[in-house]
């Protein structure tokens, strides 16, 4: 009977304990926030057009971070957070590359179009 009490009290703690564990994860709202914010930059900097898979990965990463707060699963929507975050940034950032490549390209091709047909191809080989 002594037996029986133990046990059913140390059933009763480690249910506790398991409890206040999961609920002990405060909600990553910061974190949340910011991935938003990341996305709202890396899409107004024409990452849809110029980085769409990057921007892809992140908008899914944010998705699936938003399942997992529903669970209250959040250390795993945390870490899928900070990683939604760090995608949108760099899509961000390959968006601005990318729309600068193709500035220089086409100041290249006006810059080429404006000089005489003999200094066009020694314009070529020097870039």
């Amino acid at each position: 009977m002594f037996n029986q009490l133990i046990v059913r009290h140390a059933v009763a703690l480690a249910l506790v304990t398991g409890i206040a564990a999961c609920s002990s994860t405060p909600p990553p709202r910061a974190e949340l926030l910011q991935a938003e914010q990341a996305l709202g930059t890396a899409t107004s900097q024409d990452a849809t057009t110029y980085a769409p898979e990057l921007l892809s990965d992140a908008q899914r990463k944010l998705s699936d971070a938003q399942a997992l707060m529903k669970k209250k699963k959040h250390a795993a929507a945390r870490r899928l957070l900070q990683q939604a975050r760090v995608d949108a940034q760099l899509a961000a950032a390959t968006a601005r590359a990318n729309q600068t490549n193709l500035q220089r390209e086409q100041i290249k091709a006006s810059i080429e179009s404006l000089k005489p047909a003999d200094e066009q191809q020694a314009f070529s080989e020097n870039y």
